[in-house]
Parts: structure tokens; sequence; C-alpha cells
């Protein structure tokens, strides 16, 4: 997109544009557009500022809620990429060693990206209002479990996965000055490690508000009751 028409779609609006039908489709090029620049990893780095709290190098980062890392595997390449569950309150003043739990990062999927259309009828309208009063919820779980991370340079989108089969647990010992899990500088960068010297590389900290919906989305799931809906119902609520 070019820069002009980047201006002109911010003063006329999507659908006085000719091409309104592609730029609903493929908005991941509106940024690229207002920069003048053709770098498509803009809007990853600007989720990345505004979701990661900006760390110093002194003191050292904290293994904690919102904590990102990357757990080495067994290659010399493989990496498995972690965020840490455990509540900020709850990782300080340790005694011993204490065992985190942490949720993957897996790469993202990319879903249907559906905006909202004006509706010609009365009861179009009605049934879209009523049909957008059920969907905040949703709405909300699906931008909980997004992120972008920093790694090697890059920024690349990730999900957090959620479910039973992906929760981790590992014991660390606490640095005994300060009592708690400190990260220690090696080859230049953050990094953890576990009870069994397992290295775990710092990749950056959400910051609180965006770790606490994560938290909160997390207990959410662990909290669904197991309820034996009506078919009809759940299909009817999907028109």
């Amino acid at each position: 997109m070019k820069l002009a028409e980047a201006v002109r779609l911010a003063t006329d609006g999507f659908r006085a544009t000719y091409n309104a039908n592609y730029l609903e489709k493929n908005f991941e090029c509106l940024s690229a557009g207002f920069a003048g620049q053709g770098d498509e990893a803009l809007d990853e780095r600007l989720a990345w500022i505004m979701a990661s709290r900006t760390i110093l190098d002194t003191p050292p980062s904290r293994l904690w809620l919102g904590t990102i890392v990357a757990r080495s595997g067994k290659g010399a390449d493989e990496s498995e990429q972690l965020i840490c569950l455990r509540p900020r309150c709850d990782s300080v003043r340790l005694d011993g060693r204490t065992s985190f739990g942490f949720l993957p990062l897996v790469e993202a999927k990319k879903g249907k990206i559906q905006l909202a259309r004006l509706a010609s009828t009365r009861a179009v309208q009605e049934r879209s209002q009523a049909l957008f009063e059920m969907q905040p919820a949703c709405a909300h779980q699906r931008r909980s479990r997004n992120l972008v991370v920093r790694s090697s340079g890059a920024y690349r989108r990730r999900e957090v996965r959620s479910d039973a089969s992906g929760w981790k647990a590992y014991a660390f010992d606490p640095n005994r000055e300060v009592r708690s899990v400190m990260a220690q500088t090696d080859a230049g960068e953050f990094a953890f490690k576990d009870a069994c010297g397992v290295k775990y590389s710092w990749l950056g900290e959400l910051k609180a508000e965006f770790a606490q919906r994560l938290a909160r989305a997390f207990a959410d799931d662990l909290s669904r009751p197991a309820v034996d809906d009506s078919e009809w119902l759940r299909r009817l609520a999907g028109k």
C-alpha cells in the first residue's frame, strides 16, 4: 500500500476506497502503508512494545508471573518457549526449592478475521446485536492467549497453550540473599537454571496487567463446569 492511499483510507474510511474488501481481509498491510515502508514486522514490534515491560540490566530479572523463557532441549538447537504462571506474591520470600508452573507458547494459528458490517434490516440488526453481546468473553479469551515474543532479534506471534496436556512444572532454588529465583548473566544474556541444571533463557516479561489477564483466562478454563447442553440451542447461537 502506498502512503497516499493509506492517508486517504484514514481520512475517508474503509468503504470509501476502491479496494475496501481487499483491505478488510488483508489489514496487515495497513501499518506498512502508514509508515511508508514495507516492513512486515511493524505490527509485531508494536504489539511487543505494548505488552512487554522494560527491563534494565540491573537488578537481574526475577522468575514470576509473566516471565517468558526458552527452556533448553536435548539438542543444541532445541528449545521450548514457556510463560510462568506462578503469582508474584508467591515468588518472593522463598526459603527453599520451589516449583514454578508454566504454560507452553506455540506458533499461533492464523484465524479468520471478521469485521463488523452494517445490517440492512431491523431484524438482522437485532440478531447481530444479540450475538455481539454474547461474544466479548470469547473475544477476551482469544486476545489474552496471543502475544508477541522477541527471540534472536525477530518478533513472532505465539499462542498460549492452556489445555491440561501442556502444563509444565519445574523446581528452582532461590537466591539466598534475595529469596527469589533470579536470572544470571550467561554469554551476555539473562538465564535461569532449575534444580536439575537445565537452562532457561530469559526472553522478556509481560506487563502486570497483561500477565494478570492471562492468569485470569487460565483460571476461567479451570473453572468451566461440565454441562450437557442442548445441541439445538448451541447451534442456534451460532447463526
